[in-house]
């Protein structure tokens, strides 16, 4: 009862605040390009490959059309009743009367959305460190608002980002925890984006000991899951994912930050040589799991802009509870995160 307390009065506000701080800086109905609309991606009219991110957009036409529609209008009404409202939302935000029902749905699932990412993270430190509950609360509130990291500029604001960032925590804390509902947590992630297909790899670096049956029904769960849904958004909205190439690009872009931020390399190496050194001092599974850095890097290095916060959100589940545990490593307090036994007893085979 008290947790739960703490979760209405702490992680609800926060989830409100984040979700309304990421709407007013996105305008995703406001922009020149139809990328990034709710209504163009939920009308299948958004431009590949985000026309196929699906679960924000169809998930907030079945709440719109289980709201009364007397309720929609009463909050249409509300709106443009009230100026300031009108300037924000019909101007500054972009939002037609006729998309309300839409728009009001999808900003409730991203706060909830919100919420949902800072419970998991919640539950994944609970999961790999023996911290105080106060800690592991802590830990989800930081990284709620770690992903306004991926809205800080309008034109990366994307509306599935949070929604999958969320979707995508679910499933790694159900990975950890052994749970069943890795699988439901996983179809939704995949039915979001194909960056879901992380936690199949992830499967195979959490586990624990030899390959067995367990594992390998497991991984094939997944790998059959995540095809079938993919091949079923691919067969409605068209395969492929846009014609994206930007290595070139990016390798320019990765260059003039050398040089005009080598000001600040000798903190980077700092830290780098202080995690490194301190590398063994982590949890084995988040170590491990870590590694999945690679992907995600190595695709926006070639098909995305590398820069872009909103591509790594899969990433902040499992660097985020890392980079907590560093500082208080830093500060001399890791005897409040301490890493859960009998998990990782496997350490010392590495």
């Amino acid at each position: 009862m008290k947790q739960s307390l703490i979760l209405l009065l702490i992680y609800v506000p926060a989830a409100v605040v984040v979700a309304g701080v990421w709407t007013y800086w996105a305008q995703t109905e406001n922009q020149e390009n139809r990328w990034g609309s709710i209504v163009a991606i939920a009308d299948g009219a958004a431009p590949l490959p985000f026309v196929k991110r699906r679960l924000l957009c169809d998930g907030a036409r079945i709440v719109a059309r289980l709201v009364p529609v007397s309720l929609w209008t009463r909050a249409s009404q509300t709106i443009d009743a009230q100026p300031r409202l009108t300037r924000l939302v019909r101007e500054h935000l972009g939002w037609a009367r006729r998309d309300d029902p839409l728009l009001l749905s999808a900003t409730a699932l991203i706060a909830f959305s919100v919420l949902g990412f800072m419970v998991a993270v919640r539950g994944i430190t609970r999961i790999v460190y023996e911290p105080s509950v106060r800690l592991a609360n802590l830990t989800g509130l930081i990284l709620g608002f770690a992903l306004l990291g991926g809205g800080s500029e309008a034109s990366y604001g994307y509306p599935y980002d949070i929604p999958h960032a969320c979707v995508f925590a679910a499933g790694l804390a159900a990975l950890l925890s052994g749970s069943p509902w890795l699988f439901p947590a996983f179809a939704a992630a995949a039915y979001s984006k194909e960056t879901a297909m992380l936690l199949i790899p992830g499967a195979v670096l959490v586990h624990q000991g030899r390959p067995d049956w367990r594992l390998a029904l497991r991984v094939g769960t997944l790998i059959v899951l995540f095809v079938l849904i993919r091949k079923a958004v691919d067969q409605a909205y068209g395969p492929g994912s846009g014609a994206f190439w930007f290595p070139k690009r990016n390798l320019k872009l990765v260059f003039w930050n050398l040089v005009f931020g080598c000001w600040i390399m000798p903190v980077l190496l700092i830290a780098a040589v202080r995690v490194v050194r301190l590398w063994h001092a982590f949890p084995v599974r988040l170590r491990r799991l870590a590694y999945l850095a690679v992907v995600p890097l190595g695709a926006a290095a070639f098909k995305g802009w590398i820069e872009e916060r909103r591509q790594y959100m899969e990433l902040l589940p499992i660097l985020g509870p890392l980079a907590v545990q560093w500082v208080f490593l830093e500060l001399g307090l890791d005897r409040l995160c301490q890493v859960r036994l009998p998990i990782d007893t496997d350490r010392g085979g590495e």
